[in-house]
């Protein structure tokens, strides 16, 4: 925590007739340049209409860092606390969890303003607003490049992709990612659901695939995809995904910019050439170039006939997300409980009868201290499940850097010292992360397993879209910070 005074005693700013106040101005958060906390208000407020127009009346996700871009990163959905009365949000449902957020919802440049305060730096909305979550009125195509992909193949993606949208009769409106992609977004009648949206999206994926085989993939597991290709990522339109806004600063040393591009810019423009150093006059000479989005307005109905079409000459349609449509059940599923002693089964109707959830050894795997042996527990899993578990190591190694692993019971444990704190593994299909005294835990996980400990609380994740990270890891952060939470 920084020391009072220590980057500058607070300054108080009049955005639009709303006073917002600046804690610690001077606290370096950009590393190669050296522009503070204050620099990257005063960046926001210069691209003050875009940055509105880009979040207004849309749930938004908060990227934070307390202490500037080298620090820790936070995820946040929820409003940070200490907001202004003015301030607005909007109520989500996460049924997975079965908990409630209260996401910011911009309607004023003072809002982003505030959030800056709140040490955000990146903005990441929703493609539905507030006047109904459930119904998408922004169709975002992600061209993601892979490890190996040249941005010159990102440059001919987005050349296809806009001749593919101008056949359809839509308007693509382009900008940097702020990394090594490129975003075009479409604004489309709100008239479908997020299921829908994501199968028109992977159509119109597969359309600027066949057109361009050398450069795009649509395969959805990364491990498949060809190094050198470049993911449309139709799947940044399911539910609760999200990606930087237009005019979105970047966590990143330079901070970069996703800066909305003419057409014409696509062959030429390069990533670094967007900055908060150099964005502010681009936008004073440009104005914002997304300004007549919301009057384009295109109905996805001709992609989602391209999405049978294919489906009928045999495509699969897009993975199944547990995505939560309006009035859905709850996603994750209580443990089942074992079939009564004495009943009659085949030894396979009782291995499909076990709980969803782990109770005693759970595999074959053999107890072992290590991450090696972690690492082949989570490589003999099968192929989903074994997504599923290494984007939960990872994150568990990404968020406790005195992280120890050991296979035990037959599935993986975590923890920090001599203590186990949580294990992973997976029955049946579904991948089930449980904390030892997850009743301590706040939230309190939803799901209590069979045959495991009275205290023992987790979660169940049957896709990759089940798994909240932000939540999960805040889960561990507790697991191993609150005394009597985490113990061996």
């Amino acid at each position: 925590m920084a020391r009072s005074g220590e980057f500058g005693e607070p300054v108080i700013l009049d955005v639009d007739g709303f006073d917002v106040r600046i804690s610690n101005p001077r606290r370096p958060y950009f590393s190669a340049r050296g522009e503070t906390k204050l620099d990257l208000a005063e960046y926001y407020r210069s691209v003050g209409p875009g940055i509105v127009r880009a979040l207004r009346e849309r749930p938004c996700m908060l990227h934070r860092f307390p202490d500037g871009v080298d620090g820790e990163k936070v995820h946040q959905k929820r409003l940070p606390r200490g907001a202004p009365p003015w301030v607005e949000t909007v109520r989500l449902h996460f049924p997975r969890w079965g908990l409630h957020a209260d996401e910011l919802c911009v309607t004023r440049l003072a809002d982003v303003i505030w959030a800056v305060q709140m040490s955000t730096v990146e903005f990441h909305p929703w493609n539905s607003r507030r006047a109904d979550t459930e119904v998408p009125d922004e169709w975002r195509i992600d061209l993601d490049p892979m490890p190996d992909a040249p941005y010159a193949a990102v440059r001919r993606s987005a050349r296809v992709a806009q001749e593919v949208l101008a056949e359809l009769g839509a308007v693509g409106w382009p900008k940097t990612s702020g990394g090594k992609g490129l975003h075009i977004y479409v604004r489309i009648a709100p008239e479908y659901g997020f299921g829908d949206v994501r199968r028109a999206a992977l159509a119109f994926a597969r359309e600027v695939e066949r057109r361009l085989p050398d450069d795009i993939t649509t395969t959805w597991w990364r491990k498949d995809r060809p190094p050198d290709a470049v993911f449309v990522d139709y799947n940044q339109n399911a539910r609760d995904h999200t990606i930087a806004a237009a005019y979105s600063v970047r966590g990143t040393p330079q901070g970069r910019v996703s800066a909305p591009l003419r057409w014409d810019e696509i062959d030429d423009a390069e990533p670094d050439d967007f900055t908060i150093a150099t964005m502010p006059a681009r936008f004073a000479e440009l104005g914002d170039l997304h300004e007549g989005i919301d009057d384009a307005v295109f109905s996805i109905a001709p992609l989602l006939e391209w999405a049978e079409r294919d489906e009928r000459a045999g495509a699969a349609p897009p993975e199944e997300l547990s995505e939560t449509e309006p009035h859905a059940a709850p996603t994750l599923a209580r443990p089942r409980t074992r079939r009564a002693a004495g009943a009659s089964t085949s030894s396979a109707t009782a291995a499909r009868s076990r709980p969803n959830s782990p109770t005693g050894k759970v595999s074959t795997a053999r107890a072992a201290r290590g991450d090696r042996p972690v690492f082949a527990y989570i490589a003999s899993l099968p192929e989903a499940e074994r997504g599923i578990a290494e984007a939960v190591d990872t994150l568990a190694a990404n968020t406790l850097p005195t992280l120890t692993r050991s296979v035990k019971w037959g599935m993986a444990y975590y923890g920090v010292g001599n203590g186990w704190c949580f294990s992973c593994g997976s029955i049946d299909g579904v991948v089930s992360v449980m904390f030892i005294n997850g009743t301590a835990l706040d939230p309190v996980p939803p799901v209590k397993p069979v045959a495991m400990g009275r205290a023992t609380r987790g979660i169940q994740l049957r896709t990759l879209s089940d798994l909240d990270a932000e939540q999960l890891a805040a889960w561990m952060r507790q697991a191993t910070s609150v005394p009597g939470i985490g113990r061996g």
